[in-house]
């Protein structure tokens, strides 16, 4: 009598060969919806300086609105992880991007300033649910050893999508007023996320605890192994499910994972504090400035088109120097920043200044939350991204606030880009810690594939 067959679910997706189910199903549509993303993350900046002038605003008053969607997201992050890993990454994304997308298209409608802080609030709750369960989805697919690359090119999409507002103002809102850049944004993740019903899978670890869907899961597994054989009674293995409560991160802090977990909090902080800073007042200030509106638009575009290139360069550093990468990032990030304030200097000096200056705050972005998709065990890894993500929202409503603050003090322009560089400069200390953490933690660990190499992505010291 033969032996019932088993399937260990990770060997199945570390064996498989980068192919076009993974690239054109998952990493296609996951880099599309995390573009959407990152369009709705920033759009509000881009509409700002018009509706200080329609409304008759006070530039100091935008801060609260500014951070409103981040407030939102705050709550939205752990719940949609939560989500996530009890009805599916896929489900759990097309959802929020259904609502969201929904919820932007309103914002045309709006009056006031007061109407807009809550839309922008409720929008927030709903956004959350895709970044952490396309990194995750996307995690749980990619083979082992290239892993990390697959992840952090999904979040070059978030960065390219956070410089469309900046074409869209530049080019659409003379001719359209300000509500053309919510109406873009909302019907785009409508549009993509009905295209994801049929076009990406399910994640196979959630399928796996679902009896009623093995149909699905062994179709799945023979698309990752072609020639694989699916009995009707077969016993799938992997890493046992997270059990502890889904709004607790106590799994985060158990063990070595305790310190790893605070700086990835810290540098999530910094960097994406420093993002919204300069992302939601670059356009008002340039323009107060008398910088063209278009001008003012296509720079701040041009901030967060450079966090694409940083991406990209950021998942070949990590392979080649390992994670001491985020530290230098954040090295370079401190003097380019501090430019972009002093407008004295040549045109070509400061646009090359807020190209790095995004390049290295965006590539942060991208690999931060990337390499804890890595770093974190599959068992708690959408949880982890998760609180990653959240914990990025306070970062992301202080900057904004801040700015707010600033700009009702009257500082000069000089001395307010200067500000952001305190915390970039303490996210690169946190990083070189993280680095040698993870040198002891990954330290003689070998990646649980057929080849035997060190996982990408963990690897935290340059190669021998």
């Amino acid at each position: 009598m033969n032996a019932p067959q088993t399937i260990d679910i990770d060997r199945v997706v570390d064996a498989q060969k980068i192919g076009r189910f993974i690239t054109i199903n998952l990493v296609v549509w996951l880099f599309l919806a995390a573009a959407t993303d990152g369009y709705d993350l920033f759009v509000l900046g881009y509409a700002a300086p018009e509706l200080v002038h329609v409304w008759h605003l006070n530039r100091a008053a935008l801060g609260p609105v500014f951070a409103a969607s981040s407030v939102g997201m705050l709550f939205g992050a752990p719940f949609f992880g939560y989500l996530g890993d009890k009805i599916g990454r896929k489900t759990a994304m097309i959802v929020s991007m259904l609502c969201y997308g929904l919820l932007t298209l309103a914002t045309v409608l709006v009056g006031n300033l007061e109407q807009l802080t809550i839309l922008r609030f409720v929008t927030g709750l709903f956004l959350a649910g895709i970044y952490p369960n396309a990194l995750a989805l996307q995690a749980e697919y990619a083979p082992n050893k290239v892993r990390a690359t697959m992840v952090i090119l999904v979040c070059v999409g978030l960065n390219l999508g956070s410089s469309w507002p900046g074409l869209v103002s530049a080019y659409m809102l003379p001719h359209f007023g300000w509500g053309v850049l919510f109406f873009v944004g909302g019907l785009a993740p409508m549009l993509i996320a009905t295209c994801m019903i049929w076009t990406i899978p399910e994640s196979v670890k959630y399928l796996v605890t679902q009896p009623q869907r093995r149909a699905e899961l062994a179709k799945l597994l023979q698309r990752l192994s072609p020639g694989l054989t699916v009995a009707p009674n077969v016993t799938y293995v992997g890493t046992p499910n997270d059990t502890a409560p889904a709004s607790s991160p106590r799994k985060l802090f158990e063990g070595k994972l305790g310190p790893i977990t605070g700086l990835f909090w810290f540098m999530v902080v910094a960097n994406v504090m420093t993002i919204f800073f300069l992302n939601n007042w670059m356009p008002t200030l340039f323009v107060a400035e008398g910088v063209a509106p278009k001008s003012a638009a296509l720079a701040t575009a041009l901030f967060n088109l450079g966090g694409v290139v940083g991406a990209l360069i950021l998942a070949l550093l990590l392979d080649r120097i390992g994670l001491i990468a985020l530290s230098l990032l954040f090295v370079i990030a401190c003097p380019a920043i501090a430019l972009i304030g002093a407008f004295g200097i040549p045109v070509q000096l400061l646009i090359l200044t807020i190209f790095v200056s995004g390049l290295c705050a965006h590539a942060l972005q991208a690999g931060i939350p990337s390499i804890s998709a890595v770093i974190y065990p599959t068992n708690i890894r959408s949880k982890g991204v998760g609180w990653v993500a959240a914990i990025g929202r306070l970062g992301a409503i202080a900057g904004p606030l801040i700015g707010g603050v600033l700009v009702g003090w009257h500082w000069p322009l000089r001395a307010f880009f200067v500000a952001p560089v305190v915390p970039m400069a303490l996210g690169a200390v946190a990083a070189y810690v993280l680095m040698r953490l993870a040198a002891e933690r990954f330290r003689g660990r070998r990646d649980e594939s057929s080849d035997g190499s060190v996982p990408l992505g963990v690897v935290a010291q340059p190669h021998a």
